[in-house]
This record gives structure tokens, C-alpha cells and sequence, in this order.
């Protein structure tokens, strides 16, 4: 699984940029950003800038965490986003 820490602005209202953290159930990088690009876009935000990108698994996390929530959300429906 691949966790993400990225800028995104929105599409409608372009002074709207929030800090997005995304977990994304597939191995590397690449495929992630395809999966987020596409998901955000649908949503109304682009992704300004990557922050951050590593491979994280669930010994990562130490309940009772959002992160791991986002975790767990992830691995049962391909991605979780959170916004900052």
C-alpha cells in the first residue's frame, strides 16, 4: 500500500488548496497517483505538488488512529483520502 501526503487546489475555486493525505492499495507509486488523479479530478481538486510517497503497511499504525482507520479503509476500497 502506498501513503501520499499531497498539495491539491481546487478546479472551481482556485485560492482553495488543502494539504491531502491518501492511502492507496496498490504497490508503487505510479499506479497511485493514476488512481488519485483521476478520483480527485472527479471531485473538483488537481495535485499541485507530492510531498511525500512511501510504501506503509498496517504495523506502521498504533490503534486507536485515524491513520489507521484510513488504513483499513484503504484496503478494502482501493484508496482513502483525508484531508488536512
Amino acid at each position: 500500500m502506498m501513503y501520499l501526503v499531497l498539495n491539491v487546489q481546487s478546479t472551481e475555486h482556485i485560492d482553495n488548496c488543502s494539504l491531502l493525505n491518501a492511502w492507496v492499495n496498490v504497490p508503487d507509486r505510479n499506479e497511485a497517483m493514476k488512481i488519485l488523479s483521476e478520483e480527485l479530478s472527479h471531485k473538483g481538486w488537481v495535485v499541485t505538488d507530492i510531498i511525500d510517497s512511501s510504501i506503509t503497511d498496517e504495523s506502521d499504525y498504533f490503534p486507536p488512529c485515524k491513520s489507521l482507520d484510513a488504513f483499513n479503509e484503504a484496503k478494502s476500497s482501493l484508496f482513502a483520502l483525508r484531508f488536512s
